[in-house]
């Protein structure tokens, strides 16, 4: 081999390092990406059956558990990578509790979102199908959405009620869902030992004013699920739900399958995005469910040599990067540390980066 050979081989390879590192990048921020989840243990944080997220500010999140004994929520700090936007830490501050009524139910505290004109936390009580506002020390400021008949705790499925919450701070709503359709609509999974899909099912989504109204109803259709067949159980709806400054909705779409005998569960995460200007039209048109337009997908599995199953239940919007991409958290329930010896679900964050700002409206 003479030298200029020589020479072109390593040039060659540069040129084709550098085009991969552009091109590479490039693609990276027209996509929706999902990074390694972490463990929340990592940190010392012992399991719970954490349900739903909310920023506070400042690197500061409330976070509900749904099965705690004590009611409350806890606050966490959570350090995100400014350039990748993974966590590299996670700081419980503590726990702020609130009495519960005498001979009131469990609180049953799935989705939690924060109002910061009025410095409000807002909880969605699936136990009673409620949403109340608390104050930053955990005490209940007598505060409460109006919720209509048609998703009242004695119109919804058992254990089928408010899990998604979120405060838009464009046209200052708190939106929620019911996690699948009321007793009144066809459900969202088909029947135990059907062999056939379900349609996926309507829900609506809803938008209050922080004064308790109900401003928007929009409705939306649930993928279909997956063949039932012999379940322990099977849920398909929507367990989180996502503001973003620009107006639109980030809807998470949550379906577990456990069979009979556990081995072979999988949980299945859909993100949908509905753009501002799809809700209104939705609202506008004659019970037509609105437009949603898949980011990404990602599904964990109890299986023999591999155990990473993970019930994802909380989002909320995370830092951004140095870049300008958007990047969310994403809470999983472990269900108390769920399991037998090693096959325990574990609690997780997982981060998902957002396509940038310009990329994105490029693509609608």
């Amino acid at each position: 081999m003479n030298f200029l050979s020589f020479l072109r081989t390593p040039l060659r390879c540069l040129a084709a390092a550098l085009l991969w590192g552009l091109f590479g990048l490039s693609a990276s921020a027209r996509q929706t990406d999902v990074l390694r989840r972490v463990l929340l243990s990592h940190w010392g944080i012992a399991p719970h059956n954490f349900s739903g997220i909310a920023p506070l500010g400042n690197d500061r999140y409330a976070v509900v558990s749904d099965k705690d004994t004590a009611a409350g929520f806890y606050v966490w700090h959570i350090e995100q990578d400014s350039v990748t936007g993974q966590v590299v830490r996670v700081t419980d501050e503590g726990f702020r509790p609130h009495a519960v009524s005498a001979g009131a139910p469990q609180p049953d505290y799935e989705g939690v979102a924060y109002e910061p004109a009025q410095a409000r936390v807002w909880i969605a009580d699936e136990a009673t199908q409620q949403i109340r506002a608390f104050a930053h020390s955990g005490q209940p400021t007598g505060d409460s959405l109006c919720i209509p008949a048609t998703v009242s705790a004695s119109a919804i499925r058992p254990n089928r009620g408010f899990e998604a919450l979120t405060f838009s701070p464009t046209d200052s709503l708190l939106w929620t869902a019911s996690e699948e359709p009321p007793r009144a609509d066809p459900p969202s999974v088909g029947a135990a030992g059907s062999p056939s899909p379900a349609a996926g099912g309507v829900i609506e989504l809803l938008g209050f004013s922080p004064t308790g109204s109900l401003q928007r109803r929009v409705p939306y259709a649930i993928d279909p699920s997956a063949p039932s067949g012999t379940v322990r159980a099977h849920l398909n709806g929507v367990p989180a739900l996502c503001a973003l400054p620009d107006g639109s909705l980030l809807v998470l779409e949550r379906e577990l399958l456990i069979p009979r005998r556990y081995l072979g569960s999988w949980c299945a995460v859909r993100l949908f995005r509905v753009s501002a200007q799809d809700l209104a039209a939705a609202e506008t048109s004659t019970h037509s469910p609105v437009r949603k337009q898949l980011l990404t997908r990602w599904i964990t599995r109890l299986r023999c040599f591999r155990f990473d199953l993970a019930n994802y239940e909380g989002l909320c919007p995370g830092r951004r990067l140095h870049d300008g991409r958007q990047t969310l958290l994403c809470v999983s329930d472990a269900q108390g540390g769920a399991g037998r010896w090693f096959l325990r679900m574990r609690d997780t964050l997982r981060v998902i980066v957002l396509p940038s700002a310009a990329d994105e409206a490029g693509v609608r």
